[in-house]
Formats: structure tokens, sequence, C-alpha cells
């Protein structure tokens, strides 16, 4: 009996009278949920664009769920909000944002929402122990990641990457906790950055994007070319610069993420932008050489983004940016260059 007890620890066998309660979504968008209990969701922006804000918000909605939220609805008593990078200066200011949000007066208590800043924690493994004592301690139901790049190493080490995706989920068992986390994305794309990007990507129920238009309205949505919302239909939520409040606040305009032909470096992901350079310059090329080569492969394998002349020049200076592949000059001619793969992305 106790060796049958051994093999179903930890396990869940569904039957006809063990069927979970129904759950709220832990955080919804105007109605629409995009994390549930357990899960992870996340955020894809560039820098600047209001990643730190969207989670403000999420805050304040905990706090007071009648003050202006960006559109965040919240059904948790208490929430916790890890920056990995700002100072303390800017994170004393991101909590004066939260209290101002939610209309809380200064020096009122508030007790259910912890902001804290791991600037002076450097290592990934020291900064999940302190996590793990944080959650332990506080017992958050909602726990916000402002990045998860930041609890690995190198964002491009695999291992590293699924040893993080595998901490993520056991502690959203582990301490019943829901999780929002932020991600980097490749220069100029909305692709996350490196295999911490790809592999949080998956694992997320949700997964929503940041744009910002000529206008400076910042779109928050589901709906673009990465965009995930596992249970329910897509969410957009849209918030602008407020002069006299200081902070972001919402708006009405919604600006659509066309879904049409994406310029290659906004479409493909980390492990396809690898797998096109190993295919094109499995033997370094010349730079006439490099464009007709990414040119016939895009057009006969990856036939649903842009190829004409100047995305491709643009793409393939995005590749030599963010380095998959690496320009040299040629020994024979030093006026003339090549481009090889980055050692890194090389078949092993």
């Amino acid at each position: 009996m106790s060796e049958q007890k051994d093999i179903l620890k930890d396990l869940f066998i569904p039957t006809w009278t063990n069927q979970p309660p129904y759950r709220k979504p832990i955080l919804s968008i105007k109605g629409i949920g995009v994390l549930s209990f357990q899960n992870i969701s996340c955020i894809i922006a560039q820098p600047g664009a209001g990643k730190s804000s969207t989670n403000e918000s999420v805050l304040s909605s905990v706090i007071n769920k009648d003050c202006d939220c960006l559109g965040f609805e919240t059904d948790v008593k208490s929430v916790m909000y890890i920056d990995f990078e700002r100072t303390e200066e800017d994170v004393w200011k991101s909590f004066d944002r939260v209290m101002k949000r939610a209309k809380v007066s200064k020096g009122t208590k508030i007790d259910n929402v912890q902001i804290i800043s791991f600037r002076n924690i450097p290592i990934s493994k020291d900064r999940k122990q302190r996590i793990e004592s944080l959650l332990e301690h506080y017992k958050p139901e909602l726990l916000l990641l402002d990045g998860v790049g930041d609890l690995v190493d190198d964002t491009n080490d695999l291992k590293q990457a699924i040893e993080c995706k595998n901490w993520i989920r056991f502690i959203t068992s582990k301490f019943n906790i829901s999780i929002l986390t932020t991600l980097h994305p490749n220069k100029g794309s909305l692709t996350p950055r490196g295999h911490i990007g790809s592999e949080i990507l998956r694992e997320s129920e949700g997964v929503l994007a940041i744009t910002v238009d000529a206008n400076e309205i910042r779109t928050l949505t589901s709906d673009f070319v990465h965009g995930k919302a596992r249970n329910t239909g897509h969410a957009t939520t849209c918030f602008e610069w407020s002069d006299e409040n200081k902070m972001f606040m919402s708006c009405e305009v919604v600006h659509k993420i066309k879904l049409a032909k994406l310029k290659p470096e906004e479409r493909l992901t980390h492990e396809e932008l690898i797998a096109l350079v190993r295919v094109t310059h499995a033997t370094p090329l010349n730079a006439e050489a490099t464009k007709s080569s990414i040119t016939d492969h895009l057009k006969s394998f990856i036939s649903y983004v842009k190829t004409n002349n100047n995305d491709i020049v643009n793409f393939i200076k995005y590749l030599e940016c963010n380095n998959y592949l690496t320009k040299a000059k040629d020994g024979i001619d030093s006026r003339s260059t090549f481009y090889k793969i980055n050692t890194i992305h090389k078949e092993k």
C-alpha cells in the first residue's frame, strides 16, 4: 500500500468525482481572461513601450478595482511585483505611481501588494532561491516578474532556458500562484529574445505584445503574429501618456497590428532564424550571394514574409546585429566582405 502511495504522489488522475472547482480568470483585460490559476502569461515589448506601467496597473487593480488600470481586471487579494533591473529610486517612483493610480492616500498602509527590487542580486540561482523564500513568506496569489530573462545567466543557453521554464512551472504548483512576466524581443521585432523567450512563449497561456504607433498610442494585445489567448478570444487595450497625471492612462484608440505579410525579423522565431542561417550559410557567402540565398530560401519555404529588396537588405543587417551572421573581410580581396554563421549557432 505504501508503495502505491509513493507511485501516485504528486500526480493528478481525473475521475468522475474529483473535478476541480471553477475559478474565475486571475487576470483579464476588458473582460477577456488572459491568465488563469497556476498558469503563466507574458507581455512582449521593446524598451520604453510601457511594460513596467502595465505591471503597475495590475498592482493598482488589486488595491482598487475602480481606478484606471489600463483595462486590467484582477481576481486576487494579494500580488508581488519583482523588478530585476531598475534602481531603487526608479522602483520607489513605480511604487508611488501604483498608489496614485489606485487613489491611495499618502501614508496609508497596504499589506497585500509588494514591490521588490532584485537589482543587487546578480546571480540567477540566487534570485530563484530568494523568490521562493519571498513566496513562502508573503504567500501572494499573483506574481509579476519584470522580466523573466533575468532568471538565466545566458538567454541563448537552451539548457538554462528549459531549467528556468521547469522551475517556473514548479513554483506555480508549489505556491499555488499565477505568473505574469515580460519578455524582451529581438531588436526591431516582436520575436522574443533567445531560447528563454522561445521556451516561455510555448509555456504561456496568454501571449501579448505592446506596440507604439506614430501618435505614441500604446496598444497591448494578443492579436498579433505570436499572440495567444489559449482559452478565450483575443484581448486588446490601449493607453497613452498623460501630462496631467504623469503616467499612462487608458484611451479609446485601437491600433491594429497587421497580420498580413510581415518582415522576416518580425515573423520568424529564434529557432527559425537559426535554422535559416544554418541552411543558407553552411559555407561563407559574399554579400550578393547572401542576399540571393536568403531570398530564395524565404520564397521557397517561408512564403508568408516580405521578400522585396529593401526588406532582405534590412533582414541581413538584422541577422548581423543580433549575432546570427558574422561579417568579415575576404582575405583575397580586402575590399569585399563575406557572411558566415555565428559559431554559437553551428550544428553540434
